[in-house]
């Protein structure tokens, strides 16, 4: 390296003054040592820098990284003679030898000393280097923003063979001293500015399983179903994800629900692909078919391969599916925040400013951000105000009872503006809802007893499951949906997912199910393609094309079902189950494969 010390003095003090011009003196010796990922290719490159710059690299090296460096003086470089070492320097000769002003470091050792192996190691010599900075505390958070925006430029120099840089906005020289042109500037630029970065999206960075690389930097707004799959399968695609949930601690309160084909798929896709994994979280079954409010079936599904495969579900627990997802996201290493209420979402430009999310006190940034906060969503409201849910006029009580059903199956009995259902999800419980036409916001009353007011009549097995019922086990909640959805899922560099983008009515049970599917989708469609160097501008418009029309045609499905099935008044219900009587088994195999016959994207 080219030794030049006179902005040394100058530069120690203004490291003294403040530690924001240390930082980004730091960051820009990071910089350099990034920039050139292509030396593997070319091991006679290295990199310029002055002697100020050098003896800030060296921080970083010694004692902390094993990187083979290879140390000549700069005559015998010029004139092609630097041997390539590759045996690391001996502990405490680095720093010297640094600052003598003769040193070469081959690029493609610095490039080495990033390398995921080391990670733990440039980790703790952040720790390190903090220790002579007076103002660290204030600046740490700033400093390891500015090394995540140093990943994104060298992946994007990378990929478009970017050559060596030279400190400062001279350009970039060869050895001989002669010019040569620079790179060309980076639509984010990889000094993008990230004040006030919250401490609890830096310990995203700091905890980064060592061996992984993650270059994109993901910010999930919810953590339910949909968010947590989401997370998940962004991490798979190597990216770093935060979630954000508003509840003090992450769980479902939900009771049960029929765990479709296409559900299972996405879930298997998210990493769960041991059949004991699927196993674990209920009682197989199907979808055994519908009876009046008497108990006379209506649409009995046969007992034949073909319809039993089709409408083949797993009755689980919401709280053992999110359970599955939560333990997986840890295992993954997603940073889980919670007690966390969004008040800001700024969506970014896919091609310019990232996206952020604010709370009370805290800001993330991110080059991605989820909207997967459920029904009642908070980046749905800040980025789609015009789009609010409305009453369906309908509410619903839920229980999880214990011991077995009585028969094997889901069983659904309809009857005027009502529908109950009866589905086992494991050995020992089972799930029961009842959906009825009600005034919004109805009650307080004793939930047990209204629902067997309500349900006086109908079918002995609905009878007998309500007096199976704990009083405590019972929960109730108006039912909203979202008509037509949004009229996209994507603006910025914001993706909406699950409820938050979709939310419909439960009468097709595809609620989880797309949040799942969605999840996934975020991962394949979105974090796939960018973290192999594609515009996120054309993925998210990609997954836009894939999830919307087939979410908005599951929630045209689900009013229509409604309207011809628990939504129907009395004057029609013989008329409607007479009908329902004569429908061939084919078209129930091929109704139901055309929601539950899904499969992930390749």
């Amino acid at each position: 390296m080219r030794a030049n010390g006179a902005g040394c003095h100058a530069l120690r003090e203004r490291i003294i003054q403040g530690a924001s011009d240390a930082l980004e003196f730091l960051a820009e010796a990071l910089r350099i040592a990034k920039a050139v990922v292509d030396a593997q290719k070319n091991p006679d490159e290295v990199v310029v820098v002055d002697d100020d710059h050098v003896g800030v690299l060296s921080r970083i090296i010694r004692d902390h990284a094993p990187v083979g460096l290879a140390v000549t003086d700069r005559e015998a470089l010029l004139q092609g003679a630097c041997p390539g070492r590759r045996e690391p320097i001996p502990s405490g000769s680095v720093d010297d030898a640094l600052r003598g002003g003769h040193v070469a470091l081959w690029c493609e050792r610095i490039v080495r000393m990033y390398h995921p192996e080391h990670r733990s190691a440039l980790n703790h010599s952040f720790d390190a280097y903090g220790g002579d900075v007076p103002t660290w505390p204030a600046g740490r958070a700033a400093m390891l923003a500015r090394c995540e925006s140093l990943e994104r430029f060298c992946h994007r120099s990378e990929r478009n063979g970017l050559g060596v840089r030279q400190w400062g906005n001279a350009p970039p020289r060869q050895l001989d001293g002669t010019s040569r042109p620079g790179p060309p500037p980076c639509s984010n630029g990889w000094h993008g500015q990230r004040q006030g970065v919250h401490h609890r999206y830096r310990k995203a960075w700091r905890n980064l399983p060592e061996g992984e690389v993650m270059e994109h930097v993901a910010v999930v707004v919810g953590g339910g179903i949909a968010g947590l799959a989401s997370a998940i399968a962004l991490t798979k695609q190597g990216w770093r994800a935060t979630v954000v949930e508003q509840a003090p601690e992450l769980g479902e309160i939900g009771a049960g629900f029929a765990m479709s084909r296409n559900a299972v798929a996405a879930f298997r896709g998210l990493g769960f692909d041991d059949d004991d994994d699927v196993a674990r979280l209920g009682h197989e079954t199907w979808a055994a078919g519908t009876w009046d409010l008497h108990g006379r079936p209506i649409l009995r599904i046969p007992d034949e391969p073909d319809a039993r495969r089709a409408t083949t579900i797993l009755g689980v627990h919401r709280a053992r599916v999110h359970g599955a997802l939560l333990d997986r996201a840890r295992a993954a290493g997603v940073e889980l925040v919670t007690g966390t209420r969004v008040t800001t979402v700024e969506p970014g430009d896919p091609r310019g400013a990232r996206a952020a999310v604010v709370d009370g006190d805290g800001r993330w940034e991110a080059d991605l951000v989820v909207g997967a906060d459920g029904a009642r969503s908070a980046v749905r409201t800040a980025l789609f105000p015009a789009h609010v849910p409305v009453y369906s006029g309908y509410s619903s009580w839920r229980a999880i009872v214990p011991g077995p059903a009585e028969e094997a199956g889901l069983h659904q009995y309809w009857g005027p503006r009502a529908e109950f259902g009866i589905l086992q999800v494991s050995e020992t419980q089972t799930y029961w809802y009842g959906y009825t036409e009600m005034p919004e916001r109805s009650g307080p009353f004793d939930e047990l007893d209204e629902a067997r007011r309500r349900f006086t009549g109908w079918a002995p097995a609905v009878t007998r499951i309500l007096d199976r019922t704990p009083p405590d086990a019972v929960l109730r909640h108006d039912v909203y949906y979202l008509p037509g959805g949004l009229a996209r899922y994507v603006t910025g560099r914001v993706v909406m997912v699950g409820d938050a983008a979709h939310l419909t009515l439960p009468t097709m049970g595809q609620g989880a199910a797309t949040a799942l599917e969605d999840g996934l989708c975020v991962g394949l469609v979105v974090g796939r393609p960018v973290a192999a160097g594609d515009p996120l501008d054309a993925a998210l418009a990609a997954f836009d094309a894939e999830r919307r029309p087939r979410c908005r045609a599951i929630g045209r499905a689900s009013v229509l079902s409604g309207r011809f099935g628990a939504h129907l008044g009395p004057r029609w219900q013989g008329v409607r189950n007479g009908l329902l009587r004569v429908v061939p088994a084919g078209s129930i195999s091929r109704g139901a494969d055309a929601v539950m016959g899904w499969t992930p994207p390749a």
